[in-house]
C-alpha cells in the first residue's frame, strides 16, 4: 500500500513538500529531533508522529526513469557510424572466411610489377 502524497507541508499547509511530506522549515525542524536518537527512538518516534498525521512513511525510491533526447540523437546519428568504424577496422576475409592482410597481398603486386 503506498503512503499518500500530498501537495502541501503536513503541519502548515504551505508547499510544496520537501520530503516526506515536510516543507524545508519542518522537514529541518524533524531531522534536528531525529539526528541524536538510536535506531529503535527513531522507528518509535517517527512511528508516533505519523500516526499522528504529522510525518508521512518512509518510501523506498524508486527507479529514475527519464528520456535523454540529447542521448537519443546521439544514438541515432553516431551508431552507424560506429558499427561502419568496428567494420572497416576488422580484417578483411577470403572466401574461406581466413583473415587476410591487403597491404601484404598490395606489397607483392609492386614488387611483381617493378621487375623486368
Amino acid at each position: 500500500m503506498q503512503p499518500e502524497r500530498t501537495k502541501k507541508c503536513l503541519v502548515c499547509g504551505k508547499g510544496p513538500p520537501l520530503n516526506r511530506g515536510l516543507c524545508s522549515t519542518h522537514h529541518s525542524r524533524y531531522y534536528r529531533q531525529v539526528k541524536d536518537l538510536t535506531p529503535e527512538q527513531k522507528t518509535r518516534y517517527e512511528s508516533e508522529l505519523i500516526r499522528r498525521g504529522l510525518l508521512l512513511p518512509l518510501q523506498k525510491p524508486g527507479p529514475k526513469v527519464y528520456e535523454d533526447p540529447f542521448q537519443q540523437v546521439a544514438d541515432e546519428l553516431f551508431a552507424a557510424e560506429s558499427s561502419e568504424d568496428y567494420e572497416s577496422n576488422q580484417p578483411k576475409k577470403d572466401a574461406q572466411g581466413q583473415a587476410r592482410d591487403d597491404e601484404e597481398h598490395d606489397d607483392k603486386g609492386k614488387e611483381n610489377d617493378d621487375d623486368p
